[in-house]
């Protein structure tokens, strides 16, 4: 792969620069594809503005990733491997291949097709990485070993799984697994990225705080066991709650915001009917497309559309829930609660019109569970702010009722009786 350096202009990190095998990589349909997925999913349905892609998200992952790496090597005075620096940068421009249409809300759909899968975009992520490069005939490294070693190492750097890691990674480079995907303390550039972007393309509806030197004073700690870790900066304690912070508040007020999910499941149910009455993208059926990474590459956002101008006649039910949210005739919040409610006595009063869904919000669990390792200003590791951990759960839920009748007449009588429920 070319190794001469290419630019790219980025609305979030501005003119960056990248290796040039990076430029061989995007120029190929299995990344292409990613210009045809939202990185919101349906939230453009409430934010207008918010119709970037994974695209964009994951050349910025790469870019960020690459960034961190000359960080860590500035501040700790050590020389990264070609390999590795290569399979870190490729970890994070491919971390979102495998994704579906409408973001985390296809691993919904699948399973609900497919109830024993468990799926989830990362398996197929990491399933097109050696895919990927035994169908392009490109190389990792001009050494065969080195080249099947990268393929592996570009998949479990992906998957975040510990112990495969450390089966491509000694102690002494365990820190390059919390680079990208880091589910040792969860703070990555893939999350870096994605708040920046989100809040930048949300335009103002949300507002983050401040959190961006957050990696500029990171150093390589070792831990008792002498596995390394990337350290943080003491003073940038706070940097990292107000990550996780912002993490909580694009949960709240734009990822999980009712009228989103509402509109989500509206797309599901659309979907599961047109795949009942037949309907096939490349002759398979949606919710199993991931299992053949050739079909999937025509598997985008689009797939509503495709639907939507069928003329076949066995997708008119489908199509009438797809004009509904079209036409901004969505289904309706009629309940919030932070405990389950019991939704037969609607079902029994006003007919089956009704679902309830979670809302799980993830706050910041990591520091009570002090695995963020920090260092002061002689590199040296210094145990957390005890007095400053958050007493605050792993997450919390909430869960929401909907009313797939939209009509004011018959939420206001839902309404009515709820509250009477109540009293």
């Amino acid at each position: 792969m070319d190794l001469d350096k290419f630019y790219f202009v980025d609305v979030i990190h501005g003119k960056v620069q990248y290796p040039g095998y990076v430029k061989t990589l995007i120029e190929t349909e299995e990344f292409q594809r990613l210009r045809h997925l939202k990185q919101l999913g349906t939230s453009s349905q409430v934010f207008y503005s918010a119709t970037h892609t994974r695209y964009e998200h994951s050349l910025g992952v790469c870019y960020l990733a690459l960034k961190l790496m000359q960080t860590l090597e500035r501040n700790c005075g050590i020389t990264i491997s070609e390999i590795h620096r290569k399979c870190v940068a490729i970890a994070g421009l491919f971390h979102d291949l495998g994704h579906g249409p409408f973001s985390h809300m296809w691993e919904d759909y699948v399973r609900v097709r497919n109830p024993s899968e468990q799926w989830t975009h990362e398996q197929t992520s990491c399933n097109f990485v050696k895919h990927f490069f035994e169908k392009h005939d490109m190389k990792l490294s001009k050494e065969p070993f080195e080249h099947l070693y990268g393929i592996e190492l570009i998949q479990a750097l992906i998957s975040g799984d510990q112990d495969r890691l450390k089966t491509f990674l000694t102690p002494d480079l365990m820190y390059l697994a919390e680079i990208v995907s880091n589910k040792f303390t969860e703070i990555d550039v893939d999350k870096q990225d994605y708040i920046l972007r989100d809040e930048y393309f949300l335009k103002g509806n949300i507002r983050i705080i401040e959190f961006q030197g957050l990696f500029d004073r990171c150093r390589i700690t070792k831990d008792e066991n002498n596995n390394s870790h990337i350290s943080y900066h003491i003073d940038d304690y706070d940097l990292i709650c107000n990550l996780f912070e912002n993490r909580a508040n694009l949960h709240i007020y734009c990822y999980q915001e009712p009228t989103i999910r509402g509109a989500e499941k509206m797309i599901m149910d659309a979907l599961v009917l047109a795949e009942e009455a037949g309907f096939k993208i490349k002759g398979v059926a949606p919710s199993e497309m991931h299992r053949d990474l050739e079909k999937f590459l025509y598997l985008t956002d689009s797939i509503v559309n495709q639907v939507y101008a069928s003329d076949d006649p066995k997708l008119k039910e489908a199509q009438a829930i797809l004009r509904r949210l079209n036409t901004g005739d969505l289904y309706k919040l009629v309940w919030m609660s932070p405990t389950i409610f019991n939704i037969d006595a609607l079902t029994q009063k006003f007919g089956p019109h009704f679902f309830q869904i979670s809302k799980k919000i993830p706050l910041s669990s990591v520091f009570m569970a002090q695995k963020i390792i920090f260092h002061n200003d002689d590199g040296n590791a210094v145990p957390p702010p005890i007095e400053k951990l958050p007493k605050q759960p792993h997450h919390y839920i909430e869960y929401l009722i909907f009313s797939k009748n939209s009509s004011i007449e018959h939420l206001n009588a839902v309404s009515e009786f709820i509250l009477d429920m109540k009293e």
